[in-house]
């Protein structure tokens, strides 16, 4: 399939699209649209795997409702070079169009139905610390509160509130004390899914496959992005899980390194 380059191609190709027809409104912006996407992923394709796209054989015609092989082929690629697609997203494609690129959740999801249970401990003991998962243990959820004191023998009185701990001052603290505890604000971040990375801050879906909050069109300039953007998450999760994996070499007596250094007393400032 030849993509039209010139305004008078692409005239041409609708004037000369199933002439004998007779479409709605409606049905004729339906096709519209998908010829579209489909030539927008054909031409990301020859953009960023201009090799790939010159030596491909696979078919663009279309089967059913679904992307071509060669536009499957494209997804393959954005898999294994740039950034994580869902793997529902994957299988929708044999049988439903994407049409925008679907973001997974690679962060942490404590905030979903029976998203605690999934958790790591050391992970688990860090809700406190957090702005959302400290106001939820005190203000929303008992049974979580009691729950996190039983599990953990900790009382959440004992923990200062996130409101009175400054952030800045958390970071020069935690900088001065060193690996791992430099990584504990981005790790706070991380739960409070406040990184300001689409990868990280993504929030889950409670229905397989139905739906994704973060919707990006299929153009050159999303996929830079969100290949920079998972890039920068690879490196926000490879501090993470340094600081987590110190912390779970002995759970007690490193969160309460943790707690002393959160607990200290900040200055007043104006």
């Amino acid at each position: 399939m030849d993509i039209p380059t010139t305004s008078e191609a692409a005239i041409y190709r609708l004037q000369n699209y199933l002439p004998r027809l007779l479409l709605s409104r409606f049905q004729a912006l339906e096709i519209l649209e998908a010829k579209l996407n489909i030539y927008q992923m054909l031409h990301l394709y020859q953009v960023f795997f201009p090799k790939q796209f010159a030596a491909s054989r696979a078919s663009t015609l279309l089967i059913g409702q679904g992307h071509s092989q060669r536009e499957r082929e494209l997804l393959d690629l954005l898999y294994e070079h740039c950034f994580p697609l869902p793997e529902w997203a994957m299988e929708w494609a044999y049988e439903q169009r994407l049409e925008h690129i679907p973001i997974e959740d690679k962060g942490i999801s404590w905030q979903c139905e029976d998203g605690i249970e999934g958790l790591l401990d050391e992970w688990k003991i860090l809700i406190p610390l957090s702005s959302e998962g400290y106001y939820w243990l005190i203000s929303i959820d008992q049974d979580l509160a009691e729950w996190y004191e039983l599990e953990f023998g900790i009382s959440i009185q004992t923990i200062q509130s996130p409101d009175l701990v400054p952030q800045y001052l958390l970071r020069k603290r935690c900088l001065q004390a060193g690996t791992p505890l430099k990584f504990l604000p981005l790790v706070l971040r991380v739960l409070d899914k406040n990184t300001g990375n689409v990868w990280l801050d993504e929030q889950c879906s409670y229905c397989y496959g139905s739906d994704y909050s973060s919707k990006y069109p299929w153009t050159e300039a999303s996929i830079r992005f969100l290949t920079k953007e998972w890039h920068r998450a690879q490196k926000a999760i490879k501090c993470c899980n340094e600081f987590t994996n110190w912390l779970g070499q002995d759970l007690q007596a490193h969160f309460n390194i943790v707690l002393e250094l959160w607990n200290q007393p900040y200055p007043i400032t104006n």
